[in-house]
């Protein structure tokens, strides 16, 4: 088990972190932050723990006693210090200083050893000082000095050795995704070869799902040793996750596992669902490594699981025969979070620097929650509940219903984050639907039409949810239009995004209802040549007139004409981000027309203030 991970100085520039290191490390160590606040950089990098790191284990025998030399010495130049510098006891206490030394060992964390160099640093600071007003040999002064120089750096005592690690990345599946022949699936493990080009080298190690019907195929056919360890994971599903007998068969002739239940038909594993998929795909390498001490480090855990699976996720992580694993998450999840025995680092940003802090407290946590855009009744418990499906359209939400009809949110009712897709296990799985409607009735959904134009059809799912609302007296709005930044009025957009993007000079408007608005082009001075040129009708007219449609008799002015008309300017593409302009624009306090928007609005409120009446 790690306890510490100490970045080098080289480390921490290269990923924009300030702080030091990981301290007080636990079993499930969880970074939590908002997008783009460092959290999977840090991760990427702890996984790296070799030249980039070292780590600080309890069970290490190295010690900062190790250089009681050192000590001792310190210890004996102050006490010569001491007594030629007369009524200086209060100063120079002793006790304490040997206090520090004593609890600067592996057993009790790196801070400790970073406050005896802290304390060090002081008295030699005291100690120059007080050389100028006492007559005390400029010798001692030198000693204190020297053991300062000589004093081993916390990176110099770490040991540089690494333990047995994994990495499961969000690209994740337990099926193949390239054809080998257009008819049989590729064992190729591309997500793998995905994220190894993006942030790795060499042959890290990794487990995507990609591998895992060869993984329990070789098991299978191993010694006892491996069919036993696959009959174990068998047995550990069926009680843990199916409630009945299990068996994994990788038949001949496929690409992806078939699954057995209890007396049922087998069947292909991805007629099980996405939620079992990912709950297999993370639990599969925890079970194969729980005889080895191994550092897992996962992306995302939450990415398609329900609720109810998150919690139980955590809860199986926990499962005592994986005490020899221990584990580094980057999550959004509240469930996550909010699990009691869960390390929480909070990961933010400040100009360009990342850093993190340790969660210790309640308040902290509720802080973090609130960075997240989450707040303690989401969880269902208010009189009404509108579900959105991101951070952006709960601050446009809340700016609507206050301006309108003076609604606001956390008094009247809550806004709970549907995280995009998320919108299918919350209502569509099993029994979720009726389960939220037995918890609160009061609710509304927001979806967005995410249609490129206007003869296109909305998503199945969202189709289905939105009846399912309807039968059940839900409110339920799927945007007409591509999503809520398509109702900003068009002069307000403009301003806010060319408020946050000052230096974007030749921006590419669209003023269209499908219009991707977060996603924009800005024209640059230099050009390229169109894939079509058009030629004008008297050049036609002489290319025709040759029996051969050649180009003879055309001035080489009239070609330069034509191909100077096809000349269009090169584009860049950029991104605005959503939070960031909706920040924008409600600071702006605009009016929002649209009738449909205005219509939502009114009857959300009315189903509000009667909630709360």
């Amino acid at each position: 088990m790690l306890d510490s991970i100490i970045f080098s100085q080289n480390n921490k520039s290269l990923i924009g972190l300030s702080n030091a290191y990981l301290d007080n490390l636990g079993k499930i160590n969880v970074f939590a932050g908002t997008n783009n606040s460092g959290k999977s950089r840090t991760l990427r990098s702890c996984f790296q723990l070799s030249q980039n790191h070292r780590i600080f284990s309890k069970k290490d025998t190295l010690s900062v006693t190790q250089n009681s030399s050192l000590i001792d010495q310190f210890i004996q130049v102050m006490n010569q210090f001491q007594r030629r510098v007369s009524g200086m006891n209060q100063n120079f206490d002793l006790i304490s200083l040997r206090k520090a030394i004593t609890n600067a060992t592996p057993s009790k964390g790196i801070s400790s050893y970073n406050s005896l160099k802290l304390l060090i640093q002081e008295y030699r600071q005291l100690a120059n000082s007080l050389l100028l007003q006492e007559n005390v040999p400029s010798s001692i002064l030198e000693a204190i000095n020297s053991i300062e120089r000589n004093f081993p750096t916390l990176w110099d005592l770490m040991a540089a050795t690494s333990p047995n690690k994994l990495y499961i990345p969000i690209l994740r599946g337990l099926r193949p995704l390239e054809t080998e022949d257009g008819k049989h699936f590729s064992s190729k493990n591309l997500y793998k070869l995905r994220t190894t080009s993006d942030y790795f080298s060499g042959d890290p190690s990794m487990f995507t799902g990609l591998s895992l019907f060869e993984e329990v195929r070789s098991h299978l056919l191993g010694d006892h040793s491996k069919r036993e360890t696959i009959k174990q994971f068998e047995q550990f599903l069926g009680t843990e996750l199916f409630q009945d007998q299990i068996t994994l068969i990788p038949r001949e002739g496929q690409d992806t596992l078939f699954v057995k239940i209890g007396n049922e038909e087998e069947k292909a594993i991805f007629n099980y669902g996405d939620g079992m998929q990912t709950l297999i795909t993370i639990l599969f390498p925890v079970f194969i490594n729980r005889d080895v001490e191994t550092a897992i480090f996962i992306e995302e855990p939450e990415t398609h699981l329900h609720p109810s699976f998150q919690k139980k996720l955590i809860e199986l992580l926990k499962n005592k025969m994986f005490d020899k694993v221990q584990y580094f998450i980057t999550s959004h999840s509240p469930f996550i979070i909010n699990d009691p025995d869960v390390k929480v680092y909070h990961f933010s940003k400040s100009e360009e620097t990342f850093c993190f802090k340790e969660i210790s407290n309640d308040s902290n946590r509720l802080r973090l929650m609130g960075d997240l855009g989450i707040s303690p009744s989401d969880m269902l418990l208010s009189n009404f509940v509108l579900f959105v499906e991101g951070p952006s359209d709960k601050v446009y939400f809340e700016y609507l219903l206050k301006k309108y009809h003076n609604l606001e949110v956390r008094k009247h009712y809550n806004i709970f984050l549907m995280n995009g897709d998320n919108y299918r296990h919350l209502f569509l799985g099993d029994n979720s639907f009726d389960e939220i409607m037995q918890l609160n009735r009061n609710i509304a959904i927001v979806l967005d039409g995410d249609r490129s134009k206007k003869g296109d059809h909305y998503s199945s799912d969202k189709t289905i949810l939105k009846k399912l609302a309807e039968e059940n007296e839900i409110m339920c709005w799927i945007t007409q239009k591509r999503e809520i930044e398509n109702y900003i009025p068009f002069d307000v957009y403009k301003e806010a995004v060319m408020t946050i993007n000052p230096d974007r000079l030749k921006i590419k408007w669209d003023a269209g209802d499908f219009a991707n608005r977060t996603n924009l082009y800005e024209e640059k001075k230099s050009t390229q040549v169109s894939p079509k040129v058009t030629l004008s009708g008297n050049v036609l007219s002489k290319i025709n007139a040759t029996k051969t449609h050649s180009l003879d008799g055309i001035s080489d002015q009239e070609l330069r004409e034509a191909i100077n008309a096809a000349l269009i300017p090169k584009q860049e593409k950029f991104g605005v981000g959503k939070m960031n302009l909706a920040k924008k624009v409600t600071s702006m306090e605009p009016e929002f027309v649209d009738s449909e928007l205005r219509s939502f609005l009114k009857n959300l409120a009315e189903r509000i203030q009667k909630a709360n009446t």
